[in-house]
């Protein structure tokens, strides 16, 4: 209830009432004079609540977050920012794929900038499916093949599609099963069902490239690979033949023809130089095609090898030797090349040195660790080479304890070092191995034995009888100093009566290893002018029984040695000899 002081008050309310002005006699409140003020001026106050409500509907406005971009715009965005970096390490790649064997050194610096320019774009775009297969190449070529399976098999990840990946993972799963089957000649074994599994792994692989078919060669040598793996090699060569027509400087499919052709010509002995010639061809198309395609060297030198073309060989495992200098399957392969040396004895010393290379490499690789066992067993010399072999072959059954090969030359190590205990025990692991063990178990271990004692017979070669066989070996080589060497250490060998060597010689075949050394000094001292030490040698084999006379009339190398006056009064005095008549 409001009341006013006075009539004169409480008219002056009045009035300012009827005016819409605050009164006197109450309490001018702020909303009461807010009340008054708009109804006094309408329009004003319509205004400035507009004008309010304007104000705080942007302030709300404002205080709403503002929506981000879309996922796709995201990745344009990142895709942008590792676009240049791939573009960068695709020039790099290409320029690396020029490089020959002047400059591998710094194509090999090339291929390490190109893996860095790739980090970089997976670190901006962890998305990215082509970065991941570029690096996968480059690491590929810098030999790092688990590191590049990994990034083909991410790329693939990414994208489904992308047949480059794909066929560059066949490629690395096939050597990694053709290493496996080298190793595994039961085909019942525990390793022939794991080599069956990833046929069909790689199968599956390669039924995906053949429905993409956006580079249907791609699918076609990576098909012709598989079959000629598991010696299916008349499919092999019509895919591989097919791969060719559709893109015909693909070097892959060359190389795969390469193979078919070289083995087909060791299979069926016909034709054999021709197949040959054909095979090098290949060879020579998948190299102009790609100049440091390491399989293509590869695959020429052994045929080189097989045509008695050696310097042309060993040029061709040096162009592959510095392609990837630091992988240690480039060293195994170059050894396992020179093995197939028709002449031992000029290849030895180099296999040696590739497998320790390898080894150095990669301790634990039980291939290259078993061929340097092999080589050991194999070279002649007493029970401290088992010992020395065995070690090896210990590495390589911890790295793949179902190395068959590898477990029967142990066992040959063990039988030759007479221990029992550890030839048992890896008897039991190989009868596992071996099909037919559960119908006759002790038939089975009767064999193992039997063919164990036969290996290691033949491995306990006479150290006189192997280095007479290289000395023959480097007489074809026309290096004839050394061949003198080799059979002087031949006779030497011999005179020790009571060496193991000397005694497991039978007489027969010692008097033939005597007489033929001396023989063959006289010649090579002939062919070398040295008529008199030529005749000096010459008496020494007629004292051991040499008796060939019509040989040592004819036998060209004898030339200079038949001159001297001394000769024919030599031989008639031979001759003579009761022990000497005529053969």
């Amino acid at each position: 209830m409001c009341t006013s002081p006075t009539a004169k008050d409480f008219g002056d309310d009045l009035d300012r009432f009827l005016k819409g002005e605050p009164i006197e006699a109450r309490r001018n409140s702020i909303a009461y004079r807010t009340t008054k003020w708009i109804r006094k001026w309408p329009a004003l106050s319509t205004a400035a609540a507009m004008s309010l409500l304007l104000i705080a509907i942007t302030a709300l406005l404002l205080a709403q977050p503002t929506p981000g971009p879309t996922p796709e715009e995201r990745d344009k965005v990142l895709l942008q920012k590792a676009l240049p970096h791939l573009e960068t390490a695709q020039y790099e790649l290409e320029k690396a794929s020029r490089y020959t064997s002047n400059a591998r050194q710094e194509r090999r610096s090339v291929l390490e900038k190109a893996v860095g320019e790739l980090n970089t774009a997976i670190e901006l775009f962890p998305r990215y499916a082509d970065a991941f297969f570029y690096r996968g190449m480059a690491r590929k070529s810098l030999a790092r093949p688990d590191l590049a399976q990994k990034d083909f098999t991410e790329a693939i990840r990414l994208d489904s599609t992308h047949a480059e990946a794909y066929y560059a993972r066949i490629q690395l799963q096939l050597k990694q099963v053709l290493q496996k089957r080298l190793r595994t000649p039961i085909q019942t074994s525990p390793d022939a069902k794991i080599l069956e599994q990833r046929r069909v792994e790689i199968g599956k692989d390669i039924t995906i490239l053949k429905k993409l078919s956006t580079r249907p060669e791609l699918a076609l040598t990576a098909e012709a690979g598989l079959n000629a793996i598991f010696d299916q090699w008349e499919a092999a060569l019509s895919l591989a033949e097919k791969a060719i027509e559709k893109n015909r400087a693909f070097s892959d499919a060359y190389v795969i023809r390469a193979v078919i052709r070289k083995a087909r010509a060791l299979l069926v002995q016909n034709n054999v130089d021709q197949l040959l010639a054909l095979a090098l061809e290949d060879c020579d198309a998948a190299i102009r095609s790609e100049v440091n395609n390491t399989e293509a060297y590869r695959v020429r030198a052994g045929i080189h090898l097989l045509l008695d073309q050696y310097e042309e060989a060993i040029n061709d495992l040096n162009e592959m030797e510095s392609i990837s200098p630091q992988e240690a399957q480039t060293y195994i392969d170059r050894a396992i090349v020179l093995e197939g040396d028709p002449i031992p004895v000029r290849s030895r010393k180099q296999i040696r040195i590739d497998l320790d290379r390898a080894i150095e490499i990669e301790s634990d690789n039980p291939h290259a660790r078993f061929l340097r066992a092999s080589q050991t067993i194999m070279t002649p010399g007493t029970e401290d080479k088992f010992r020395k072999a065995r070690k090896d072959l210990d590495v390589a059954l911890r790295s793949d304890p179902d190395f068959f090969t590898a477990l029967i030359f142990r066992m040959i190590c063990h039988h030759s070092l007479k221990d029992d205990p550890s030839f048992a025990r890896d008897e039991e692991k190989l009868e596992k191995l071996l099909p037919g063990i559960s119908e006759d178990p002790e038939l089975i271990k009767k064999q193992i034995r039997g063919y164990v004692r036969i290996l290691a017979l033949q491995f306990k070669v006479p150290k006189a009888r192997a280095i007479f066989r290289d000395a023959g070996d480097l007489l074809k080589l026309k290096r004839y100093p050394e061949a003198k060497e080799c059979y002087l250490d031949v006779i030497e060998e011999l005179l020790v009566s009571d060496s193991q060597e000397g005694r497991r010689i039978p007489p027969a075949e010692r008097k033939n290893l005597r007489q033929v050394s001396h023989y063959n000094i006289a010649c090579i001292e002939s062919l070398a002018g040295n008529s008199r030490k030529g005749l000096l040698s010459l008496r020494n084999a007629f004292k051991a029984g040499f008796n060939d006379w019509n040989h040592l009339y004819f036998d060209p190398d004898l030339e200079e040695v038949r001159k001297d006056p001394e000769f024919q009064a030599l031989v008639d005095h031979f001759r003579k000899q009761p022990y000497n008549k005529k053969r």
